[in-house]
């Protein structure tokens, strides 16, 4: 069985681990949704933390299991002492003080030592630094014990503002250009595969994409600190989603932002931690029991802001042919927009693409391909001219005049008629110099005449 990688503490010893692969279960803190949570080395919390009211110690008994883990913890600690204390019966804590992390939206308040005396002066509290909406959590507090279980009260941590001061003796930023997902990325301490993290001072870099603080605190480094600092591009499309049991939020408040996020993960796979990954441009629609949501993330006065769309397109709602030729503005459909080899003969309707549909000399010899133009595509009441006004020749298979026609062939003229040159659908062919003179060939006869006189008659003469 592969061995299983514990959680980093910080505290003293920098760097020691508790790491005993012989274990087959956590210990306390470790995991569960009741047994608090610890602090890994890439800053992310173990296991949530529900605040709590109450006794504030954090004296933990153990199972009997975890009680022989924690008796080999201590007898045979790396260190030249122990990592863990029995402090009598059977209850145990760690040897040296350790110092835990946390974060809040706001503080309110606090003292000048930054302590509070109220559960409700902490909005927001939680043991990551993003918070479930996405949005960096401007309070980090801290907490030094030697329990084994993070506490869930913010009443006992120290807390800063990270906008105006930093709780530290010294500080360390990094930056990385990737917009890859929180998880992909790691810390400096250990990168992601392919990431690169810059040391940095003074002001953030303008391509800094996500930027790691980690604070020295009671002379011991804290977890990585990592948030994005502006957003991308969307590379996204339409994300679907739909969730059950409750009505729709507000667009833009921390519900419907913690919803996108939930949205945009089960729609891609990946964990997405923040809008900030989404990107300007990126559309969800979330159904809720009392019908839809939309939300696009735009860029509003610098800020990445979630807008209803304009003239949003709903396919799920769309009726079959309600999409016509009149609700497309002129233009807006180009070729660039068209996927090569989309369009083929089986998407077009017949008769669909007419003469008047076609701009004037869109249709030249090399947009036609060789021997795609037989008699079969030629409708029979099609008329082919060659030439413009008076000056033409024409095939024409819809000219139906009388007075020796209908003409199916002339030139010279727009008027079949009065073409000095045309052929009639019998065969007759009359050519006209001019006026009434002419020459016609019909049936077994030929025929001159001078204005309105027959001169000649050529064949049968009756």
């Amino acid at each position: 069985m592969a061995k299983r990688k514990l959680p980093t503490l910080f505290g003293p010893k920098q760097g020691s681990r508790i790491e005993d692969m012989s274990w087959k279960g956590p210990m306390p803190g470790f995991g569960g949704e009741s047994s608090g949570g610890l602090i890994g080395h890439d800053g992310k919390k173990v296991a949530k933390i529900t605040p709590r009211g109450g006794p504030k110690t954090q004296i933990v008994r153990p199972s009997p299991e975890i009680e022989r883990r924690l008796k080999k913890l201590e007898k045979d600690g790396s260190s030249s002492k122990p990592l863990v204390t029995n402090v009598g019966d059977n209850t145990y804590e760690w040897t040296d003080e350790y110092t835990w992390i946390a974060y809040a939206s706001t503080i309110s308040n606090a003292s000048s030592e930054g302590l509070i005396t109220s559960q409700g002066d902490a909005a927001g509290f939680s043991f990551g630094a993003i918070s479930d909406a996405g949005i960096p959590l401007g309070w980090l507090g801290y907490w030094t014990s030697k329990s084994l279980q993070q506490s869930g009260d913010p009443t006992d941590y120290i807390w800063t503002d990270l906008t105006v001061s930093v709780p530290a003796s010294s500080i360390a930023l990094y930056y990385t250009e990737s917009t890859g997902l929180l998880p992909a990325v790691g810390n400096p301490t250990y990168p992601g595969a392919g990431i690169t993290w810059t040391l940095f001072s003074g002001s953030t870099p303008a391509s800094a994409f996500w930027v790691a603080t980690q604070y020295t605190i009671n002379g011991t480094k804290t977890p990585w600190r990592i948030i994005p600092v502006r957003t991308k591009q969307a590379d996204l499309g339409l994300i679907i989603h739909a969730i059950s049991g409750r009505d729709k939020p507000t667009l833009n408040d921390s519900t419907w932002k913690a919803d996108a996020i939930t949205a945009i993960s089960t729609f891609t796979g990946n964990t997405y931690s923040t809008t900030n990954e989404m990107g300007f441009g990126t559309t969800v629609v979330i159904t809720y029991d009392n019908g839809k949501l939309y939300g696009m993330l735009k860029k509003v006065g610098g800020v990445a802001t979630w807008v209803t769309p304009v003239d949003f397109i709903d396919g799920g709602v769309l009726v079959g042919e309600s999409i016509t030729v009149t609700e497309i503005a002129d233009d807006a459909i180009t070729t660039p927009k068209i996927i090569a080899n989309a369009i083929t003969a089986s998407e077009i309707n017949t008769d669909a693409v007419t003469a008047d549909a076609i701009i004037a000399n869109a249709v030249v010899t090399d947009k036609i391909n060789a021997n795609a133009v037989t008699g079969a595509k030629i409708s029979s009441t099609t008329t082919i001219t060659a030439g413009a006004g008076n000056n033409i020749g024409v095939l024409d298979g819809a000219d139906a005049s009388g007075s020796g026609g209908p003409w199916r062939i002339y030139a010279g003229h727009a008027t079949a008629g009065s073409a000095p040159f045309r052929v009639s659908q019998t065969g007759q062919v009359t050519i006209d110099s001019g006026g009434d003179d002419r020459l016609v060939l019909s049936n077994d006869k030929i025929e001159v005449y001078d204005g309105a006189v027959l001169r000649v008659k050529l064949g049968n003469l009756a």
